[in-house]
């Protein structure tokens, strides 16, 4: 005990001298910011060895996660820094995830059942983690396993999901039915000597984002494999560039078109019957469908969420041009219902009204109109545009009002 008192009495001089030094031959200002500098190594050592978690904020920033890598290599620390388990989520409190849900109602019609179970999926994940202070990997932040048919939406859900739960927004789609197979297929997507994944690449640029693997029934054995462990681990390994590469912060969003009849004709089948019909009717086997934290069948859109979309996409084309989409006329939308596409779902409804939209939308801007009305002479007939009177009244009625018409 002795002994060490004496050190740190030693240290205590040494350091005083130290700073007398300084003060004498480089002047005040120089001296304040070297005290500050090392107070601030100072203090970032000590949370390094004692109190880990506190040091979480600053390793969301840029700059404070450079400092304090910095610092742990300079000390030569044993601890690895302070990593942040919700880093990248713009989501973190209950009352988000209440925010977060009510959004996503706005944006994607007709599955209010799925988006419940992945919203209460994501809650439950995002606030342990942030309790969490386990080194260890953990597994994605949510499988999601969509069977349906195309045009049913599970790809705009997908995008919905990320603009609102990461802070850079980002959804890397692969389409498994387009990558090569066996071997080669793992090769593809997490890289191998010398050349980098099709997956690993922008996780490692990214490691928050919505990962969406498209007709999955295509995958190999060994491929999924790898989808297995990845599923349960949360790592797997960077071939191109060596070492783990962590999905722990991915959602992950698997996708099949080979939806069995007895799905199609159930109402809101349990996950017990979706994974046994897609495996009797696809191949994959239970254990991989069963690494999905959520399996959902979606059934095509019903004429009410035609509408719904309908009408969403034509606001969304409005919006583009800083325009407000103040009344349609429930003719319009019912003539869009009439050429929806069930084969090739509601990217042919976006082509399709952004051409037509393009006229009105002209007029609109050339004179100098700030919200547009759609009626079926102006759309069917290209006229004019309406004149003030049918504007100015139209401007008080609501797009619901013209949808309880249909």
């Amino acid at each position: 005990m002795q002994r060490s008192n004496l050190h740190n009495l030693f240290l205590v001089l040494s350091c005083w001298m130290l700073l007398q030094l300084i003060l004498r031959f480089l002047g005040m200002p120089i001296g304040v910011v070297l005290v500050a500098v090392s107070g601030a190594a100072g203090g970032t050592i000590y949370l390094l060895r004692f109190d880990n978690q506190r040091l979480a904020p600053l390793h969301r920033n840029v700059i404070g996660k450079q400092w304090v890598n910095f610092i742990s290599r300079l000390a030569a620390l044993q601890s690895a820094p302070a990593e942040d388990r919700l880093d990248g989520l713009s989501l973190r409190t209950a009352e988000d995830f209440d925010w977060f849900r009510d959004r996503l109602r706005e944006e994607v019609f007709g599955h209010d059942h799925v988006l419940r179970s992945l919203v209460g999926e994501l809650r439950k994940n995002a606030l342990l983690r942030a309790r969490s202070d386990s080194k260890q990997h953990l597994p994605p932040l949510a499988v999601v396993l969509l069977a349906g048919n195309r045009g049913t939406g599970k790809r705009h859900l997908a995008q919905c999901v990320s603009k609102r739960l990461f802070e850079r927004p980002k959804v890397t789609s692969i389409d498994i039915q387009h990558i090569p197979s066996g071997d080669d297929a793992v090769a593809h997507l997490f890289g191998s000597a010398g050349k980098e994944g099709a997956l690993a690449r922008p996780v490692r640029l990214t490691p928050a984002q919505v990962i969406v693997l498209e007709n999955i029934e295509h995958a190999g054995t060994k491929l999924q494999d790898v989808l297995k462990s990845l599923f349960v681990h949360g790592v797997c390994m960077d071939g191109g560039r060596g070492g783990v590469l962590s999905f722990e912060k991915c959602v992950f969003v698997l996708t099949t078109t080979e939806v069995p009849a007895e799905l199609q004709q159930s109402r809101n089948p349990s996950r017990a019957q979706i994974i046994d019909a897609l495996n009797r009717k696809s191949g994959l086997p239970g254990e991989l469908l069963d690494c999905a934290t959520i399996c959902a069948a979606l059934a095509p859109a019903s004429t009410h969420t035609q509408a719904q979309v309908i009408l969403q996409l034509m606001i969304d084309e409005c919006r583009r041009y800083d325009l407000n989409l103040a009344y349609v006329e429930p003719q319009v939308v019912a003539r869009e219902i009439e050429h929806f596409s069930a084969s090739s779902g509601f990217e042919y409804s976006r082509i399709r009204i952004a051409r037509w939209m393009s006229h009105p939308i002209h007029l609109a801007i050339e004179h100098g109109l700030e919200s547009l009305t759609l009626t079926s002479d102006l759309v069917e007939q290209d006229a004019s545009l309406v004149n003030s009177s049918i504007r100015r009244q139209a401007s008080h009625t609501t797009l619901s009002n013209g949808f309880a018409a249909l």
